[in-house]
């Protein structure tokens, strides 16, 4: 007894080129139909692109990381400094922001 999946439908509008293309590919018989073409192509796409998206977060992690507190300290001392002469900053957080912290 062969296995059924659940499926369900989508709708997508291509230019005429693709839709030739994919076409042809269903007509060499790789592919059973548009729906096996279009299954198969999203899939490929969706592990390609998560693989990438982890590949990204990653590098960002290894950037951070890289960074010593050294880099970072000047950096948010500038941000709270600037955040507390615009007023978006408690008074209570004042006494920690001065000049020359890092030199």
């Amino acid at each position: 007894m062969a296995i059924q999946y659940k499926k369900e439908s989508i709708h997508a509008t291509v230019s005429p080129y693709i839709k030739k293309q994919a076409e042809e590919l269903v007509d060499t018989g790789d592919f059973s139909s548009m729906s096996d073409l279009v299954s198969v192509a999203l899939a490929e796409f969706i592990g390609h692109y998560k693989r990438e998206q982890k590949e990204k977060d990653m590098e960002a992690e290894g950037s951070l990381s890289t960074l010593s507190q050294k880099d970072i300290t000047p950096a948010m001392v500038k941000l709270l400094k600037q955040m507390f002469e615009e007023g978006k900053t408690s008074k209570s957080i004042r006494p920690i922001i001065v000049d020359d912290i890092i030199e």
